[in-house]
């Protein structure tokens, strides 16, 4: 037992290489996994932690394996192709009962997606900028999906997809600023305020946004999407205030949010209770302000980690993205996260080798 212990493990130290990313990433699954430790509700913490165990995986096998370069490129090139196909099907649902839908837009009715509309426009944005980055191998097919990328994204009117759109585009203009690109952004950025002034869609996200902002202390503010998510922040804001240092434990903040809206809300509608619709007052309800900052320093060394532009950009629009959505705390975020570190990491590692 011993000389195995000796050179077997010795073997796997040599051959296995832990880096700062794979230390990072795990480490996300640790601030859940201790905050499951003082949570009373061990069922609720196996839930949320199976939900984590892809960081645990990932993050043992981040920088040790490795993908080829057409694989790469197909992966990519598939989730584009996913992403236009899926957005089709959207527009022929649009497209079959126009008025039905301008009208519909009015009272805040989203198109259906094959994802919930928010994280899908963000993944929309995502397949627009690794568009971009084939725009000198094809030209021609990559600017006509990005207008009709563009398009769709005004028509689908989710407000999460068009600040991700805006964004993006405004940091891709700022990322490769130079004398020429400066002189093409200037109108490119006229040309999307006078998209905006004119976009009856647009405008009719901005008056019901307005219209639901207004009902937040109406007696029928659960039947508003934008308000109740506002006050999910505000009860998830509380829980932190009485337990600031380590939280509630990751098991006990669905059971901590429940209790809050009974303290101010005797009378609703359990259905339409939502729980922390923010990824950052999530854990700061389940480990406290200590876990918020570990998670703050994690995300920060993952930006700084990530070079390449157009990835580090697709990292800002999904932290900007969880400000209004718990996007880690479900399957899908925790996986696009992940995906798009394996992405980066292996592209990475193909251009050492090519150079």
């Amino acid at each position: 037992m011993a000389v195995w212990l000796v050179t077997d493990v010795f073997y796997l130290q040599i051959k296995y290489r832990i880096t700062g990313v794979n230390i990072a990433i795990l480490s996300f699954f640790g601030i859940s996994l201790i905050s499951s430790t003082w949570s009373e509700h061990p069922l609720q913490a196996l839930s949320f932690l199976t939900v984590k165990l892809p960081f645990l995986v990932i993050g043992l096998l981040v920088g040790n394996t490795g993908i080829s370069e057409k694989a790469t490129e197909k992966i990519r090139q598939l989730f584009i192709l996913l992403i236009v196909v899926s957005a089709t099907y959207t527009l022929t649902v649009y497209l079959s009962d126009i008025n039905y839908w301008k009208m519909a837009y009015t009272r805040g009715t989203v198109l259906p997606t094959v994802l919930h509309h928010s994280v899908y426009s963000m993944m929309v944005v995502w397949a627009m900028l690794f568009l971009f980055q084939q725009r000198r191998k094809h030209p021609l097919i990559v600017a006509v999906l990005l207008a009709y990328l563009f398009i769709f994204l005004h028509l689908l009117a989710v407000k999460t997809g068009l600040l991700c759109l805006y964004i993006g585009i405004v940091l891709l203009i700022f990322s490769q600023l130079n004398k020429k690109t400066t002189l093409y952004s200037i109108p490119l950025l006229l040309a999307i305020g006078i998209l905006m002034n004119y976009s009856t869609t647009i405008k009719h996200k901005i008056d019901y946004l307005k219209y639901d902002l207004q009902r937040i202390n109406q007696a029928d503010v659960f039947d508003y999407s934008d308000a109740r998510r506002l006050i999910s922040m505000k009860m998830a804001v509380e829980i932190v205030q009485e337990h600031p240092v380590f939280g509630v434990g990751i098991g006990d903040v669905h059971e901590a949010i429940k209790q809050q809206y009974i303290r101010h809300y005797q009378q609703y509608d359990r259905e339409k209770m939502m729980f922390p619709h923010n990824t950052y007052l999530h854990i700061a309800c389940a480990a406290g302000i200590v876990g918020l900052i570990i998670a703050t320093c994690l995300f920060i060394y993952l930006f700084r980690w990530i070079k390449n532009q157009l990835y580090r950009i697709s990292f800002c629009l999904l932290l900007l993205v969880c400000c209004w959505d718990a996007l880690l705390e479900q399957q899908v975020g925790v996986a696009l996260l992940l995906w798009l570190i394996v992405q980066y990491d292996n592209s990475r590692q193909l251009t050492k080798q090519h150079g």
